[in-house]
């Protein structure tokens, strides 16, 4: 028994499961890009991975065991210092599964085209297939972070190099997945991910407590405004303390401060000075939320009259 293995054994600090867990995790890019199903997470492939080199080596470590308070004071300080800047959790439930979609897509290469419809399983493990998305009824909880995207670039946004801004945050968004699922599976856990291929990651962000709905219909950040690059969810079976949403007041200063309506160059944005429960522009906007509902459509078509494609 090696040095390491002595102390997670004797609980030794800086030698835990979850220390560990950190140390490995963070080589995961070292070795190159990855190739791998978004949904279930990355193999390993870094220089250094001793640890997780074989699932016979992976039964020789304890599993992490703490209380749920214990297991997101660990998540969070994990996942900031892997590059998040905001950190919720939440409880999977009937009210919150309803913010999962019926039907998603991973973006995994040989599954691009089509959705799937995403179901509950008493499985051990999620998975996925050609027809559904699988998410075990183990995973009663759901891990909601945010990256921040330049401040300056997002002022320059529908040119090029605004488009910099928040392509670098949907990059780090997938980075932070990957990073978030490896040290899920350190622990001994599962971590699957919900994006927006699958889940609305506005209402996640908003029902978490990281921020407050928004005119603009984004997540608007008591930190950082709009410049948090979408809330983006790992569903998971470890055991999390939930955080509650917030009233700092963003939600109603929307009704009367209408500045990014005014300013929106394809007219997309609502101008109403009360929100609606009612789809009010369009198919793309779905009823039952009280919100300002604004014109994709346009939004979008707009986007593409350039010479840079952006995914919205």
């Amino acid at each position: 028994m090696d040095r390491w293995d002595q102390g997670t054994l004797d609980n030794k600090p800086g030698y835990l499961m979850r220390d560990r867990s950190l140390s490995q995790t963070c080589w995961l890019y070292q070795g190159g890009s990855l190739a791998y199903s978004n949904w279930t997470g990355p193999v390993m492939n870094a220089l250094f991975y001793r640890e997780f080199e074989s699932d016979e080596r992976w039964a020789t470590l304890p599993k992490w065991e703490a209380t749920p308070e214990e297991n997101s004071k660990t998540l969070r300080a994990a996942l900031k210092h892997l590059g998040a800047w905001q950190v919720a959790f939440l409880p999977l439930d009937e009210r919150t599964k309803k913010l999962i979609l019926s039907y998603g897509n991973m973006s995994t290469p040989i599954l691009r085209s089509g959705a799937r419809e995403i179901v509950f399983e008493d499985v051990d493990k999620g998975y996925e297939t050609t027809t559904k998305i699988v998410i075990p009824n183990k995973c009663k909880w759901a891990i909601v972070y945010t990256v921040a995207q330049s401040n300056e670039l997002s002022r320059r946004t529908t040119t090029p190099l605004g488009v910099a801004g928040f392509a670098r945050g949907y990059s780090d968004l997938i980075i932070m997945e990957g990073f978030t699922q490896q040290f899920l599976k350190g622990l001994g856990y599962q971590g699957l991910a919900g994006n927006t291929f699958n889940a609305m990651v506005t209402g996640f962000g908003v029902v978490s407590g990281l921020g407050e709905s928004s005119r603009a219909s984004f997540m608007l950040s008591p930190e950082y405004g709009a410049t948090v690059r979408q809330s983006t969810v790992v569903f998971t079976d470890l055991p999390l303390e939930p955080t509650k949403p917030i009233d700092a007041g963003m939600f109603k200063f929307c009704q009367t401060c209408k500045k990014c309506a005014e300013a929106c160059p394809s007219s997309s944005i609502n101008k109403d000075s009360e929100p609606s429960w009612d789809c009010v522009t369009g198919p793309w906007n779905n009823p039952g939320i009280k919100g300002f509902k604004n014109n994709y459509s346009s939004c979008f078509k707009y986007w593409l009259q350039g010479d840079t494609f952006v995914l919205l």
